[in-house]
């Protein structure tokens, strides 16, 4: 620390160039009107100040450099430094013995931080470790193909403690932490449903950019990591006010508090990862897979349906896709990717068609009717199963009452109404209550009433043999490869049935057709605003109306 001697020195010039500042700048501002070089002339004079006050902190610094417990105490509060036995030598052989691009040094700062890592903070530590089996894969591929040092997967480790969807105080967010508008600087995608800063793989390709713009400007990667954190207008001033210094040391004192600590934790990160075992942590066993498979989704799609077909969790899902904020994948909007646990992907093609029969009963229950494959606007029945009406409630009803009535079960009555069971809500006279009811098509299939569960409730403990089989145009198809078959329930033949129908391989306008009485070709152009009948596509959903 500074002597009082020389603290009250420097206090005492820095007031005499204030008062020499203030009496100029008086001068100036009063022959401002007269002459506007004058303006000119006290903007030089401020920077002249500027200098003078720049180079007396310089002076300061350099009194100080050497005693790097002082940086240690001002990076951590007294009662969050932590006193451990282990000499510096140690400390300084291990960090020497790791094989890094980046600079890794030791001083009293570093040692506080690895400390921190290592014995104050060893749960939060045992459970990065843990991660770093799945996330650092992803980040290193990205890093060796930017050609970027892969030491620089710590970063993430500080950043977010390997949390995908970690969101700061100033709302930075993701693996990597980017703020909004720096997400879409790098082409980032941020909607309502998703959110890419959360996609370990679009953010590692977004930072990797990002650290290789701001070695461009440092050619020095502590001086990027210190970069990335502050924004290189700080960093910048910083090296001005140390006199061009580009040395991360003797900038340090003029960088943001929170910045000075931000390449000692990087250090203490590479230390933690490397020597963990010499602290006797253990990593702890986080429920992600080593391996993973990759799909790509070109339709809406809830991870319910999915969850339900597959028998992968909601929660599982979440893990490996943080990115959909809604549990939705939008790809209607463009491809997007699915990640499953490895050996999922053959499963998901053999049962995609069933998969996306469900889409109705998941976007119904999270009020996105749009979203849904089709769904008339005149009667409001989605041709794969659910008919949305509204019930007046009447006196002395109960919601029992109105589920029996409606062939639902209470607690789904509540859920899609907004009745928080805890609270205890009661039922009014007069009230509108929404209410799901199974269409004809279900009729068959549907022995028991429909429950939030078969519509999506996130809250969802049943197992996909508990879950209402709904049986469409689709259901009846026993095998990619054979011909679609017509329902053969009377509802199939009830005049304005709306049918859903996929187009496969060699069908045209006149063959899908042949499969429904009194269809014609034109029908289903027409109905599906098709320019010409060769605009079918294998995969593309018609809308079949009986008449």
């Amino acid at each position: 620390m500074p002597s009082i001697k020389s603290a009250a020195l420097l206090i005492a010039t820095t007031t005499i160039l204030l008062g020499g500042l203030t009496s100029k700048t008086t001068f100036a501002a009063s022959t401002q009107d007269k002459d506007d070089k004058h303006a000119t002339l006290e903007e030089g004079k401020l920077r002249l100040y500027e200098k003078k006050v720049d180079s007396l902190l310089l002076e300061r610094a350099k009194s100080q450099a050497l005693d790097t417990t002082n940086l240690a105490i001002d990076l951590l509060d007294n009662e969050e430094m932590v006193k451990s036995d282990i000499p510096d030598s140690v400390f300084i052989k291990r960090l020497s013995s790791i094989p890094s691009l980046i600079d890794l040094p030791y001083n009293n700062v570093v040692r506080a931080s690895i400390l921190w890592y290592v014995i104050r903070k060893k749960n939060i530590s045992e459970k990065i470790l843990g991660l770093t089996g799945y996330y650092f894969p992803i980040i290193e591929q990205t890093l060796d193909k930017h050609d970027l040092p892969l030491e620089l997967r710590y970063l993430p480790i500080i950043e977010s403690a390997l949390n995908p969807v970690a969101v700061s105080r100033v709302g930075a967010t993701g693996l990597w932490q980017f703020m909004y508008g720096t997400g879409k600087q790098y082409k980032l995608n941020i909607t309502s449903f998703v959110d890419e800063r959360r996609d370990p793989l679009a953010a590692s390709e977004a930072a990797a950019k990002f650290l290789k713009d701001l070695y461009k400007i440092y050619n020095d990667w502590t001086l990027v990591i210190a970069a990335y954190n502050c924004g290189p207008r700080n960093v910048n001033k910083a090296i001005r006010r140390a006199g061009g210094s580009k040395n991360y040391w003797e900038i340090y004192n003029y960088l943001p508090k929170e910045t000075r600590g931000y390449v000692p934790n990087f250090i203490a990160a590479a230390y933690l990862v490397k020597f963990y075992k010499e602290h006797k942590l253990t990593p702890r066993s986080m429920p992600l897979p080593q391996s993973t498979d990759s799909i790509h989704v070109n339709r809406m799609l809830h991870f319910q349906q999915v969850s339900e077909v597959l028998g992968i969790s909601v929660d599982e899902l979440r893990e490996l896709n943080p990115q959909y904020k809604k549990d939705i994948i939008p790809g209607i909007e463009r491809p997007y990717t699915l990640t499953l646990p490895m050996g999922f992907a053959p499963n998901y093609i053999a049962k995609e068609e069933e998969i996306y029969a469900k889409d109705s009963l998941y976007f119904v229950q999270n009020n996105f009717p749009k979203l849904m494959a089709a769904n008339s606007s005149t009667s409001q029945t989605s041709d794969l199963g659910t008919k949305k009406v509204f019930h007046k409630v009447r006196k002395n009803e109960t919601f029992s009452s109105i589920a029996k009535k409606y062939g639902i079960e209470v607690a789904a009555l509540k859920e899609w109404n907004g009745f928080s069971s805890k609270k205890k809500k009661k039922l009014q006279k007069g009230m509108r209550l929404t209410v799901y009811q199974a269409s004809p098509l279900l009729a068959q299939k549907n022995e028991k009433p429909l429950t939030g569960e078969s519509l999506g409730s996130k809250k969802s403990t049943s197992s996909p043999s508990d879950s209402i089989k709904i049986e469409t145009v689709k259901d009846l198809n026993i095998s990619p490869n054979e011909p679609a078959k017509p329902y053969l329930g009377s509802a199939q033949h009830e005049k304005g049935t709306v049918i859903q129908y996929t187009v496969k391989k060699n069908d045209n306008l006149w063959t899908i057709a042949q499969k429904y009485k009194g269809v014609t070709p034109k029908d289903i152009q027409k109905e599906n605003r098709l320019h010409s009948p060769k605009d079918l596509k294998v995969g593309q959903i018609l809308k079949i109306t009986i008449d």
